[in-house]
């Protein structure tokens, strides 16, 4: 077996229930799940399958999570990292896949619900008004 992929996945702006369809599919198959505790709602996990290995990072190091994802990725096919907001925005998302892009680690991005659009839509609010 090779090296499973690791997803880093968008959490959303903090409600569980903002997660991206993809990102909940992605945890429902997770083997390992490593999750910003210090940002992410733990609720965001409630669809791991029972067995995967779930892990908070809010007390590790960079270098930690970064050895920690590698290890998960030799033993699950699917280990997601799951991200406040997007991934894009927000986090050491180059830092981050650096590790593990000279480990030979697959690494895959989902997009989640950023803060700014949480924010306007819970405002009622357009991002683009028509004036």
């Amino acid at each position: 077996m090779g090296l499973g992929t690791v997803w880093v996945v968008g959490s959303g702006p903090g409600d569980p229930d903002l997660v991206t369809v993809k990102g909940r599919d992605l945890i429902a198959r997770a083997g390992a799940i490593l999750f910003a505790g210090s940002l992410v709602n733990e609720a965001a996990t409630r669809w791991a399958p029972p067995g995967c290995v779930i892990a908070d990072s809010k007390d590790m190091t960079l270098e930690q999570m970064s050895a920690w994802l590698i290890m998960q990725a030799g033993r699950c096919q699917t280990v997601v990292r799951l991200q406040t907001g997007d991934p894009g925005l927000y986090g050491a998302l180059i830092e981050l896949v650096q590790p593990l892009d000279a480990a030979g680690v697959p690494i895959a991005v989902v997009p989640g619900v950023s803060s700014a659009m949480a924010s306007a839509a819970a405002a009622v609010q357009s991002m683009t008004p028509p004036d």
